[in-house]
């Protein structure tokens, strides 16, 4: 291995955050996709979905198949329409709790991590790629 690729190697396990905004443009769009799939099926990042009281179907279907994923800096931001604001927490009729992104405390599901983890390796991948 070069001194270059060496100095280039030690920049980049010194200062992963100088990672971060790359990991988080590619980690938004994998977010949106897992999570888009997951509300088609009636889940949340919580949980199931409360279904609709009056015909038992799959609630907010189309409002949750309109949320998008974005990286913003070194972090990755969801965006919803303002219907959705209505079911974020544990209140009673007629808004049942069905969280479109968990919340303070909650953890984010399992899926989304594996989005992120995802994201990650490839770009780490792409930084350290030619280093020999």
């Amino acid at each position: 291995m070069s001194l270059d690729d060496l100095a280039r190697l030690e920049s980049i396990l010194r200062h992963p955050e100088d990672l971060f905004p790359d990991i988080a443009a590619e980690a938004g769009p994998k977010i949106q996709a897992v999570a888009r799939g997951e509300y088609a099926q009636g889940k949340g990042p919580v949980g199931q979905h409360a279904p609709r009281k009056k015909d038992g179907n799959l609630a907010l279907q189309r409002p949750l198949s309109n949320v998008t994923f974005a990286g913003v800096g070194s972090t990755i931001a969801g965006s919803a329409e303002d219907v959705l604001r209505y079911h974020q927490k544990v209140i009673t009729a007629p808004f049942p709790e069905r969280k479109t992104f968990p919340g303070d405390g909650d953890p984010i599901p399992s899926s989304w991590e594996d989005a992120i983890k995802e994201a990650a390796t490839n770009v780490f991948e792409k930084a350290t790629e030619g280093l020999k």
